[in-house]
């Protein structure tokens, strides 16, 4: 080759490089602007980038500032991080010193750039981590964006996020306690974005103590798109006593650590400790000293490996060790990620574009309609819209999500208070039907009133002492002696007032709570159904206030009429409505007639007095007719009846006597006393429960729905007379409307210029993946092997680069078209090696053994370059339901002499190109399979798809399932 030619090449290397830089700066660029959109707009799309997450003392911070390749945050124990930081980083060869700028919010609601050096953004830092700290939440997951353009710099996008926190159990540590479980929420809020890509950080020498893991696994539980790091390796290092022990840190079984993570293994890395700066404290003088320093330890961590080990670190070992090695991996995943998207962003940003357009279109509506009747029109629609969604809930609907707007019982005893008796104990509520439900409007209306006849239902006359019944006798106006009838209502009315008052106004209050639930269970309702007045604050907090006011007007109304028939019923006992257990307080007094019998004996006609003068036998009909028969025996005997009569005064003065005149208390008058308390207590809680019940349903619930929307009429009547103006704040509106309407512009305009961005990306890859005009692609197997798959391991150029990289296994056969290089009826493409084959709707499952390719070169033709591997698809569910289809895969992989050797050359090679092409670090690809999946034909022979069949495979898919074979060595 002449020296012409030679520099003809190398422009045309230099050009085809610079052009290939130019596209990923573009590609970088739009999706850093894809990002900054999301946070600002709020948008519901994530770009590709790297989370990193670990604990406070995982040197998480140390490691982000060593993949940019210089210092800008503080690092050190305790809390450094309030924020998460969103850090996008872009290689620039010519930025001697870290270019930075902060994405700040302006007046307009639009962010904007604004230039600063690595102190200001330090100081700002720092002022964002003091402001949070005095105020209650303590975090925020609102990001702190800046981009950095340096020539250290990978073309990464890295959110650090605050570090998470181990606290101490015990009392003393619930402050810390409290921070531990904000900073968790936050940081597994950003892990649920499944674009991202978690770097999960481990400080231990064991893998079977999972720190980090154990709430990254909460989140990824296969860790499929996880890198997980061990960081502070050079400490890590000296712990080991045996080099068996090294072998496992550096490749920990399946057992201890899933295969399924990203890169196959975990990554190993050192910073150095120290800091960039002038100061006597400062270790480094510039961030050039600060990357040297990263560099000479990643050296020094491999030597003390492989002394350790005794022997040499193989290729894929080294591939895991060192700052770069994470580095450069991470940047070819992202970049990976980052083409792979591209297609599913454009349809993305085309639904957030007609969204912030129709957005645009209600803005101008809303404009449209800032007159006075058109104002006083939607002022009435969204009344009786109101009214109705508050009847719904009082009637019963499931529209409303009862893990949102719900409560359980005791959700709801805690809101809104407890029925508690005056011994301050509440009734279990567990015993209440639907305690555990999440309820509200009339369910739990209807589930409070239940709860109030339980209570009140199940409770018992209190205790009564003798203290009191003596204090109840009293002296009577005209003489001294005792009314026991009297003392007894003295007593059970004082009781009843004393303990049903109370059960009064808790169910006032329960019943209020649960009506004032209903209006932002309506709200939301409105707002579900698009019929919700936005905008109108000053309207709505009216229309809010009225039905809060109703609400309480009516139940405190509602709660008097309840007292005052409770006050009747505490004030004059009416006999008739204690009567209806007349049969039992007669038992109850008969039962202690004979304990009576047996204090007062002595004399006969005390004995008699016992057991023929009792109260009962007084107020008895069937006694009274006993009496008679009494008398008329004693004529029949021939008994002198003056002795009768006398007989009687001396038992109706002894009565007296025990009763009336004497004010010593005999267990016969306490007993007396007790039972008609009880009587009486039951008498009014029965007739209290009824009336309670009764009037809260008729003067509380019913008014909601007949009396509500007369006054809500009224007061929206009275509003309409008053200054329009200010009861729609019409000027404010318009004042708020054209913000919003300026913002949605802003909006627009940039999803539109994203959109154009990531249409002319997309269409620039699909140009990659197409064959000039005239070219068919029908490679033999050992082209496929040697030609292609042989330089994807050695990191080799392609011309053209058509087969594209593909995790086939999610994939049904008949959705490759678009995805894979389609050529006729066959499709091929790049995939990693996997066990699980299993798809959407079914599996590939293999034939017989693997087939060898060998070189067809004469000098190498017994050399085996590759094997071969037949698939068949199967749809159903593995291993052996499924239903047997006509599609087939091919599946060659590099045999173990050509994989050594690519993985030889691959050193050389990336350090070769590394040179002219930033963006292409090296990476294992042993692990690199290639697939060409294509569909037979039943009706045509096997070789009429252009594919042109060996003997082995013929034989292979003549094959049944179950069929096996064995090859000639």
């Amino acid at each position: 080759m002449s020296r012409d030619e030679a520099e003809t090449a190398e422009n045309e290397n230099n050009w085809a490089a610079e052009e290939e830089e130019e596209e990923q700066c573009r590609l970088y660029e739009a999706y850093n602007e894809l990002h900054g959109l999301a946070q600002a707009f709020d948008t519901p799309f994530d770009a590709p980038a790297v989370l990193v997450v670990g604990h406070q003392t995982d040197g998480k911070s140390a490691l982000v500032e060593a993949l940019m390749g210089f210092q800008f945050n503080h690092v050190g124990g305790g809390t450094k991080t309030r924020r998460p930081i969103t850090l996008h980083m872009k290689y620039d060869p010519h930025a001697h010193s870290p270019v930075c700028r902060l994405l700040l919010p302006s007046d307009s609601n639009s962010d904007y750039e604004k230039p600063l050096s690595l102190q200001e953004i330090q100081a700002y830092i720092e002022a964002e981590n003091m402001r949070l700290e005095k105020e209650p939440c303590l975090f925020s997951s609102k990001e702190i964006i800046i981009r950095v353009e340096y020539k250290y710099c990978p073309n990464l996008t890295i959110i650090d996020t605050p570090g998470l926190i181990a606290p101490a159990p015990g009392p003393k540590n619930r402050a810390l306690q409290g921070q531990a479980r904000a900073v968790e929420a936050l940081v597994r809020a950003k892990m649920q974005h499944k674009e991202f890509i978690i770097l999960c950080l481990e400080d231990c020498s064991d893998w079977s103590n999972a720190t980090t893991r154990r709430v990254v696994m909460q989140i990824d539980p296969e860790l499929s798109r996880t890198v997980i790091v061990s960081t502070k390796l050079d400490t890590k290092i000296p712990q080991f006593s045996r080099a068996s022990d090294v072998e496992v840190f550096l490749l920990p079984p399946t057992c201890m650590l899933d295969g399924s993570i990203l890169g196959d293994s975990p990554f190993f890395t050192s910073v150095p400790s120290g800091r960039v700066g002038v100061g006597q404290d400062s270790v480094y003088r510039s961030n050039d000293e600060f990357k040297k320093a990263i560099s000479l330890r990643e050296m020094e961590d491999v030597a003390s490996l492989e002394e350790k080990m005794g022997r040499s670190l193989s290729m894929q070992e080294r591939s895991r060790i060192g700052v770069s090695k994470l580095r450069s991996f991470l940047e070819e995943l992202l970049q990976k990620r980052y083409m792979d998207n591209v297609p599913l962003i454009i349809p993305l940003l085309e639904k957030e574009f007609r969204s912030a357009t129709r957005k645009m279109n209600e803005i101008n509506q809303e404009l449209s309609t800032l007159d006075e009747l058109k104002l006083k029109e939607k002022g009435r629609i969204f009344h009786d819209l109101f009214l109705t969604k508050l009847s719904l809930l009082l009637k019963g609907t499931v529209v409303a999500p009862p893990d949102k707007f719900g409560e359980t019982l005791q959700d709801e005893r805690t809101n809104g208070g407890a029925f508690v008796s005056s011994d301050g104990l509440q009734f279990p509520h567990k015993l209440i039907p639907n305690a555990g439900m999440r309820l509200y409007g009339g369910a739990q209306y209807h589930r409070a009133m239940a709860e109030f006849r339980f209570v009140v239902g199940g409770i018992k006359c209190p205790p009564i002492t003798r203290e009191e019944i003596v204090n109840a006798c009293g002296v009577e106006d005209l003489h001294d002696g005792t009314n026991y009838s009297r003392t007894a209502c003295v007593i059970a009315v004082a009781k009843a007032r004393d303990t049903f008052e109370p059960f009064l106004h808790q169910l006032g209050c329960r019943l209020l709570h649960i009506l004032k639930r209903l209006l932002p269970i309506s709200v939301y309702l409105l707002q579900k159904d698009g019929e919700y007045l936005s905008g109108h604050e000053v309207f709505l907090r009216r229309v809010a206030s009225a039905f809060n006011d109703f609400a309480e007007s009516t139940e405190r109304a509602c709660r008097e009429k309840c007292m005052e028939d409770l006050v009747s019923t505490t004030r004059y006992v009416t006999w008739s409505l204690h009567n209806k257990n007349r049969a039992g307080l007669r038992q109850f007094l008969d039962s202690f007639a004979g304990t009576e019998h047996a204090t007062t004996g002595g004399s006969g006609a005390s004995a008699g007095l016992s057991q023929d003068s009792s109260f009962g036998s007084v107020t008895s009909e069937k006694d009274t007719k006993s009496r008679g028969d009494v008398k008329l025996s004693h004529v029949a005997s021939g008994t002198d009846l003056t002795s009768s009569i006398h007989s009687t005064e001396t038992r109706l003065a002894d009565l007296l006597d025990s009763t009336l005149w004497n004010r010593r208390l005999a267990p016969s008058s306490e007993r007396i006393v007790y039972a008609l308390v009880q009587q009486i207590f039951h008498g009014i809680k029965e007739y209290f429960l009824a009336s309670a019940e009764l009037k809260f349903n008729c003067f509380l619930l019913m008014p909601v729905v007949d009396k509500l929307p007369a006054l809500l009429r009224e007061d929206l009547k009275s509003a309409f007379e008053d200054d329009l103006d200010n009861i729609f704040d019409i000027t404010n509106l318009r004042h708020l409307l054209g913000q919003r309407k300026r913002d949605a512009e802003i909006e627009i305009k940039r999803i539109k210029r994203l959109k154009d961005k990531f249409r002319s990306l997309n269409k620039q890859l699909n140009n990659q993946f197409k064959l000039p005009p005239g070219f068919r692609f029908d490679p033999t197997d050992e082209e496929l092997v040697v030609h292609f798959l042989q330089r994807k391991a050695t990191l080799l150029p392609f011309h053209p680069d058509v087969i594209p990289d593909l995790h086939l296994y999610p994939y049904d056969p008949w959705e490759l078209n678009g995805k894979a290089l389609s050529e006729g009826k066959q499709w091929y493409f790049y995939s990693r090696k996997a066990q699980n084959r299993v798809t959407s709707n079914g599996y590939w499952k293999t034939l017989g053994i693997e087939e060898p390719i060998f070189s067809s070169s004469s000098s190498n033709s017994t050399s085996k370059v590759g094997m071969k591997r037949y698939l068949t698809f199967y749809v159903g569910e593995a291993p052996n339901s499924g239903i047997k289809t006509n599609w087939i895969m091919h599946e060659y992989r590099l045999s173990s002499s050509a994989s050594d050797c690519a993985s030889s050359s691959t050193t050389t090679t990336t350090t070769t190109r590394s040179s002219k092409r930033r963006g292409q670090p090296k990476t294992e690809y042993s692990g690199y399979i290639l697939c060409r999946v294509y569909e037979r034909d039943e009706e045509e022979d096997d070789d009429d798809d252009g594919t042109e069949l060996s003997c082995l495979d013929e034989v292979f898919l003549s094959l049944d399932d179950l069929d096996e074979i064995s090859l000639p060595n």
